[in-house]
């Protein structure tokens, strides 16, 4: 029979599971905001919070048909193929959280009655579920601690009003399908489990005399004998964190947590003289299944790295086990200076084998840990990847502060000094293990945002423990059998005093702003729209529908190769990689395993076609490199067009980036030579600035042929380009950043791309911009002009030591001439002259003309979703297709003689200008034409003069596929212009001096 107090806990409990999921889950679901009734596929019919669970819903999609898991080893057959494309990678996520879903998905088929629907719900209520089960040992944990349920569940009650648990991001929102709601409820559960085992720990010096093998093995089987309970939570702590290792690599966080307590506990019991044997062994016995449970999966991977790393962490805590236990009655004072030495040699030796030894095969073990030591903890010693990425960066107090709520956030702090107050009185080791929890977590989440959601629940509890204490505390009982007692008003002002008023209002500062927010964080942007209103909390689908729109464009083409991995890859930003392999089904180029991004960031700034070409070529021997070797067709193809000199060079860059001559470079020397010495050129990003200068050097059609003669022989080929808004409007300083061109993203200095201006306020007169450089003259002139009366010598002097500057971006012709700004926007640049205009505007001031200029990319897809309007009337997304081009041979001739000095622009069926050329004196003219209803023009004096259109049969067919990309033995087109003097007659002359050769639009 259960007992009613149990069975109301547990219904409470139930309770506030179901509140959780009707937070993350109901709103979304009920809306329909989350699912393209339109979409056939997985990835179309779906919306996902972000980008990570696209590749989840891929590898979940291969589990359910061939019931196994895919992409996972390092041979050529087990790397994804739609990954890095064309080097391709594994998946290196371990496969539990993979499968735990698709086995959900089982149970749901029989609901959803096909296997789409039945991946796609599984995916998007997950993160919700295991949300909402965190609140279980939650509460346990609370109990544990402080022996009173009413505390676990108000702690429990706690994390559903927490808004950071319920959003995107790193929380439990609906389709936020990955691994860190999950993670989350392991790793609680661990801790969980550990307290337990501390609580029932008993401790006394079991080993009598260390030097003495029989006592040493008698002590040790008394310790696991009055222990066994104990050491039974400690293996199932071990467990979940060792299914934490099958689902995330970064399991080695809660054991670090465990290790930093374990040295602390020993330290302290050495300073105490207590012994530390049970705590050492509780700790053993939880390494090991953490470490067993893994294993079989990293070393079938070959990938060590992350079981080594936490072996060391075993072997260290050995070893400070065996200085300070059996050394129990040698004072602390001798023995911990001692151990501190051993320590830093240990560190030394690996500085030196990281710094001097890191080629040496049998060292690798030790290097990669002193790696890890020495600039390698993820999120923590960041890359220079990692400094673009938001969630990798430090939080603002404001968002730590509001993602908990305005007034909870706060009180965890005031129970830490609580906990410090009672490990002073009393050194139990279960404080100790909760402060060491709570502090580790709080450091990693002011270094990293990606961290703010592990201290979700030591936060709950602890601001649930300070609550509960201070109620009970004020005794509202007293003041309530006071007022009952005493009766009417008199009794009000006898029972109710001014701490309970205090006390009331702490509540409702506590609880009515979260449950505010709460409410805000469940609900979708699609349903407070109807209302009129934002809330602060945007989860929205906005990114995945219109890449969605776009991608699924993509997955429409090519059709007629069966397999993906053989269809042409598609370059853009990492960001968008996982969107495009599972939505669009073609290789990518760079994703979200941020690899290709050397290739992705240097083919964005690519300052003409001819780069861009060449960053393809060099992607592409990278990839036949790899696995194929340099082949005898490849090697006669590059030395056919490059020469043999530039041909060697070329393939010893790629092979040797280390012997590449910009490699170490100072980034932007020529703009501050002293700040470019902190930041040199990467041995990969060093491989494409030589390979894009040799390549380049040959020009445009001699390039445009090598590239094609390299994907016939190689059978790979990069043929589409995706752009999107935010690349154009906010990344492109990422981009030049991550390609090594520029520091300018973390230092404001001048690079290729960005010229700096500097702004003036003072005397509360209007700013005024002043180019950097200008003569100090111009400078005090303009600033006497502001103030109105002339300066002395003195005060000139004085002006350019304390005058405040502001710097304002501008941009040069670089960034006009980008592939990116051609793609996306394509606007000449005579548009975007100095000052720079606001990004909310430029979709006003300039129409948006794709692909605009470009002789080989053509816009092939625009999307049409725009959540962005606010922004200006520019797609979220276009995506470009490459094309080697069809030739068109013209002549242009007046009253049949040759007519020279027009210009012939040929335009797609879009109406956007490619090519074009200046008509020769003996009337000829050739340009480079895409595919469809292209029409030839030619103007003079900016007004078009003649005009044909290949849309009839003969020569003036439409441009074939195959003929744009020259897979027929025939690309040449021919035209002739036949203009009659009367239709000069017609033009009106332009400004003197000015030329306008662009066609009409």
């Amino acid at each position: 029979m259960i007992e009613k107090k149990n069975l109301l806990t547990g219904l409470a409990l139930l309770g506030i599971v179901l509140l959780i999921i009707f937070f993350t889950a109901y709103f979304s679901f009920t809306s329909g905001a989350a699912t393209n009734p339109e979409g056939e596929t997985l990835g179309e019919k779906f919306y996902f919070s972000g980008p990570d669970p696209y590749y989840h819903g891929r590898i979940i999609q291969e589990i359910a048909e061939t019931g196994r898991h895919p992409y996972w080893l390092r041979t050529e057959e087990g790397r994804d193929p739609l990954l890095s494309y064309p080097l391709r990678m594994i998946n290196p996520r371990p496969p539990l959280f993979d499968w735990s879903i698709a086995g959900f998905s089982k149970l749901l088929l029989p609901i959803a009655g096909n296997e789409i629907d039945a991946i796609g719900y599984a995916m998007q209520f997950t993160p919700c579920i295991w949300g909402a089960l965190l609140v279980i040992p939650v509460y346990l944990i609370s109990v544990e601690l402080f022996r009173d349920r009413r505390i676990g569940l108000l702690a429990a009650l706690l994390v559903a009003l927490i808004p950071i648990h319920l959003v995107s991001g790193h929380g439990s929102a609906y389709a936020l399908t990955d691994h860190d709601s999950f993670v989350l409820f392991l790793s609680a559960l661990a801790f969980c489990f550990f307290l337990k085992a501390l609580k029932s720990l008993k401790s006394k010096e079991w080993v009598k005399n260390w030097k003495s093998g029989k006592s040493i093995v008698d002590g040790i089987k008394e310790c696991f004998g009055a222990n066994s309970v104990s050491f039974i939570y400690a293996s199932l702590a071990g467990l979940a964190i060792g299914a934490i290792g099958l689902a995330w690599k970064g399991f080695q966080l809660s054991l670090v947590i465990l290790a930093v307590y374990l040295f602390a506990q020993m330290v302290i019991d050495k300073c105490r003289r207590k012994d530390s044997t049970s705590t050492f062994f509780a700790g053993i016995i939880l390494f090991i299944p953490a470490l067993l449970v893994p294993l079989p999966y990293y070393l079938i991977q070959n990938t060590m790295g992350e079981i080594l790393l936490c072996a060391s962490m075993l072997l260290v805590l050995t070893v400070v086990a065996l200085f300070l236990i059996p050394t129990k009655r040698v004072p602390a004072i001798l023995v911990l200076p001692i151990l501190a030495g051993v320590a830093a040699i240990a560190l030394a030796c690996l500085w030196v084998i990281k710094t001097f030894f890191s080629g040496v095969p049998a060292l690798s073990p030790l290097v990669g840990i002193a790696d890890t030591l020495f600039g390698g903890l993820p999120y923590v010693q960041k890359t220079k990847v990692y400094l673009t990425i938001q969630e990798a960066s430090p939080p603002e107090l404001s968002r730590m502060v509001m993602g908990f709520g305005p007034i909870l956030f706060w009180l965890p702090f005031v129970g830490i000094g609580l906990l410090l107050v009672r490990l002073v009185k009393k050194w139990k080791p279960e404080i100790l293990f909760v402060l060491s929890w709570v502090g580790i977590d709080l450091f990693l989440s002011t270094t990293s945002a990606r961290f703010l959601n592990n201290i979700i629940p030591m936060f709950a509890i602890l601001a649930a423990w300070v609550l509960f204490t201070i109620v009970k505390k004020v005794n509202f009982k007293g003041m309530v059998k006071t007022v009952k007692s005493k009766g009417g008003f008199k009794g009000l002002k006898k029972g109710v005093k001014v701490r309970h008023l205090l006390v009331i209002a702490l509540l409702v500062g506590v609880f009515f702003p979260n449950i505010y927010m709460a409410i805000d964080a469940a609900v979708p942007p699609e349903i407070e729209g109807k209302f009129g209103s934002e809330g602060a909390y945007r989860a929205g689908f906005y990114d995945e529908q219109y890449w969605t729109d776009a991608l699924s464009w993509l997955a429409k083409q090519d059709k007629d190769i069966p397999n993906p991995e053989d269809r042409p890859g598609f370059i853009a930003w990492w960001d968008y990689g996982f969107y495009e392999i599972l939505i669009g089904e073609h290789p990518t180029v760079a994703d979200n395993f941020q690899s290709g991004i050397e290739a992705a960031a240097n083919f964005h700034i690519s300052t003409d076609e001819v780069q861009a070409t060449a960053v393809l070529v060099t992607r592409i021997l990278e990839g036949h490199l790899r696995y194929e070797g340099l082949s005898e067709e490849v090697a006669n193809i590059l030395q056919n067009y490059l020469g043999q000199s530039k041909a060697d060079a070329l393939i010893d860059v790629l092979q040797n980036p280390t012997h590449a001559k910009s490699f170490d470079k100072p980034i932007g020397e020529e703009y501050d030579k002293n700040l470019s010495e902190e930041y040199r050129v990467r041995a990969e990003n060093a491989k494409y600035h030589d390979a894009i200068d040799l390549l380049s050097s040959i020009g445009d059609e001699p390039l445009t042929q090598l590239y094609w003669g390299l994907q016939k022989a190689t059978g790979y080929s990069i043929r589409y380009y995706g752009v999107n808004v935010k690349d154009f409007l906010s990344f492109f300083d990422i981009f030049t950043f991550l390609a090594d061109k520029s520091i300018y993203s973390l230092t404001l200095v001048e690079d290729d791309y960005v010229h700096i201006t500097r702004v003036i306020n003072e005397w509360n007169q209007e700013a005024i911009r002043f180019y950097y450089g200008m003569k100090f003259e111009e400078e005090k002139e303009m600033y006497e002009k502001a103030r109105g009366e002339p300066l002395n010598e003195t005060e000139a002097e004085e002006l350019m030591k304390n005058i405040m500057w502001t710097p304002i971006k501008a941009h040069k012709p670089n960034f006009y001439n980008s592939i990116l700004y051609r793609t996306y926007l394509g606007e000449p640049q005579y548009i975007w002259r100095d000052p720079p205009h606001s990004s909310a505007l430029i979709g006003l001031i300039a129409p948006q003309i794709p692909t605009y200029g470009l002789k080989h990319w053509v816009m092939a897809y625009p999307t049409s979703i725009d959540p962005y309007s606010k922004k200006g009337e520019l797609t979220p997304v276009v995506i470009a297709k490459y094309y080697e081009g069809a030739f068109i041979n013209g002549t242009v001739k007046l009253d049949k003689n040759p007519f020279g000095g027009a210009e012939a622009w040929v335009i797609d069926g879009n109406g956007i200008p490619h090519d074009h050329a200046t008509v020769d004196s003996r009337g000829r003219f050739s340009l480079i034409a895409p595919p469809g209803n292209v029409s030839v023009i030619i103007i003079k004096e900016g007004q078009e003069i003649a005009r044909k259109t290949f849309d009839k049969s003969g020569e003036l067919a439409p441009i074939s596929e195959a003929e744009a990309r020259r897979l027929t033995s025939d690309f040449d087109r021919s035209i002739g212009f036949n203009i009659a003097k009367s239709q000069l007659d017609l033009i009106v002359p332009s400004e003197a001096g000015v030329e306008d050769t662009a066609p009409p639009l």
